[in-house]
């Protein structure tokens, strides 16, 4: 799964953008993108929050920041020496958000969805990525939430990693 989708890239950028890389380069280089977008953006957030691993989220916040991850990666794939300045621009500052997000000091609302009912947490939920005390149980009980119903066998999967 990840945080956002090709309609998200168009909704975004324009068709326009995302078709002529997709001529250069075929039409898997934008899920591609999107995947490895993804996965830097778990990269980050893992350190400090592993709970993403149970499902994604929904976040406008981290669509956007995955769709300009994406879009930077698209341009970089296409061997596109005429780069757009703000494409690298908005890839820098948002890496340099998502290091906040793993040193802690930054904090992203997300929203699971658990059948009718939405669970809202913003990550890291404890300081400096540290569970303890109230904190920890409450990371304990959003997990227990987001779990009620699931296997043991996909509990163990995820706990393992």
């Amino acid at each position: 799964m990840t945080y956002c989708t090709r309609e998200d890239l168009i909704t975004r950028f324009g068709e326009h953008e995302l078709i002529n890389i997709e001529n250069q380069n075929g039409p898997r280089v934008t899920e591609a993108a999107i995947i490895d977008a993804s996965g830097e953006i778990d990269l980050y957030i893992s350190s400090v929050f592993n709970i993403l691993l149970l499902g994604r989220p929904t976040s406008d916040l981290l669509t956007g920041w995955c769709c300009d991850i994406a879009r930077y990666r698209l341009w970089a794939n296409a061997n596109n020496q005429n780069v757009q300045e703000a494409v690298i621009i908005r890839y820098k500052n948002i890496t340099g958000l998502l290091e906040k997000v793993a040193k802690g000091s930054l904090r992203i609302p997300i929203r699971y969805k658990k059948g009718d009912k939405y669970i809202d947490i913003l990550i890291p939920e404890y300081p400096n990525g540290f569970a303890s005390g109230t904190c920890a149980h409450r990371v304990f009980n959003l997990m227990d939430e987001i779990w009620t119903g699931r296997s043991d066998t996909e509990c163990d999967l995820f706990l393992r990693g």
